[in-house]
């Protein structure tokens, strides 16, 4: 609320780490008094940003909220991967009962993000 009643205005900044990543100015809130952007550049996934807003009355700017959080998580039901297989032929030993398999995962994916079950 302004106290001279005038019609605020917000200006929204994203960081990772201590870099901008994202900025924007003379957001207006909707007529249920919400004030919401949407981010024009892609933000990384798995990773976690920070982001701050402050008011513009027309004249003045009011302080910069605290800094808050958030990350972004992309769901995804499935990815390609390199599978190698060792030896490329079966182990007589074995019973063909099992073989040594890597799979070689993306950037930015770890083995905790495979869910076993989709695997067979």
């Amino acid at each position: 609320m302004d106290p001279d009643s005038s019609t605020l205005t917000y200006e929204f900044e994203i960081y990772t780490g201590d870099t901008l990543v994202w900025s924007t100015a003379n957001i207006a809130e909707d007529s249920s008094g919400i004030t919401s952007v949407t981010v024009s550049t892609p933000l990384a996934n798995n990773t976690t940003y920070t982001w701050r807003a402050r008011a513009y009355d027309g004249s003045r700017y009011g302080v910069w909220m605290d800094m808050a959080t958030f990350k972004i998580y992309l769901s995804q039901t499935s990815i390609s991967v390199d599978v190698e297989f060792k030896p490329e032929t079966l182990n007589k030993q074995s019973d063909g009962k099992w073989v040594k398999v890597t799979i070689e995962l993306p950037h930015g994916y770890k083995a905790s993000d495979i869910d076993i079950s989709s695997t067979f």
